[in-house]
């Protein structure tokens, strides 16, 4: 499972990875969650396999469904839940005071042909969304750890932009280890992100 706490300390954040949920812990102890039930017909396996019934669903805290959830995040004024929706290629966002499940991005690619398919606010070019974090400022930050690729996202505008590595699975660009500027930097399977103080 994940966790967050966003910046008040006025409640406390987990993502169940196993159930695709999220609960929201207030300060009362009273527990929301958001998630719908569904049974995961491949529970151990790793990969993103087509799911029957379908798995990317917004909507409020009892109909929306993630497809394993990887990370959180807490936006600074604690209002917005973010997380790493990896196999729905997607960071979602959940309002805390109602549960309800939006959308913030997804990916602009076909996931079977690799080609980009959509353009403009809230489309990406990642991958699979691995990890997570929000910059005091509200710059999200999402690592796509399959290609090695660090993005950021205006959450008000939900443009997206890379920030280092690579969008490329081709040998000559994907993965090694090479310090650089930007995309001229190299990373193999980045996981996790984090903001000095």
């Amino acid at each position: 499972s994940v966790a967050a706490i966003p910046p008040d300390g006025s409640s406390f954040v987990i993502g169940h990875q196993a159930e695709s949920r999220v609960y929201i812990i207030n300060a009362s102890l009273d527990i929301r969650i958001v998630g719908a039930t569904y049974t995961n017909p491949w529970p151990n396996e790793q990969t993103c396999r087509p799911f029957p019934g379908g798995t990317y669903v917004d909507g409020s805290a009892t109909e929306a469904r993630f497809y394993k959830l990887t990370d959180l995040a807490v936006t600074p004024d604690g209002a917005t839940v973010l997380v790493a929706d990896r196999c729905n290629a997607a960071i979602r966002r959940i309002d805390v005071q109602t549960g309800e499940v939006g959308t913030l991005v997804r990916t602009a690619r076909d996931l079977v042909t690799s080609q980009i398919t959509e353009s403009g606010p809230g489309f990406a070019s990642f991958w699979l969304p691995q990890n997570i974090d929000i910059a005091p400022n509200g710059t999200l930050i999402v690592v796509s750890d399959d290609v090695g690729a660090i993005y950021k996202v205006d959450i008000l505008s939900r443009n997206t932009n890379l920030i280092a590595g690579s969008t490329s699975w081709h040998p000559s660009v994907y993965g090694g280890y090479q310090d650089g500027f930007g995309t001229t930097a190299r990373f193999y399977a980045p996981a996790g992100v984090a903001f000095s103080p």
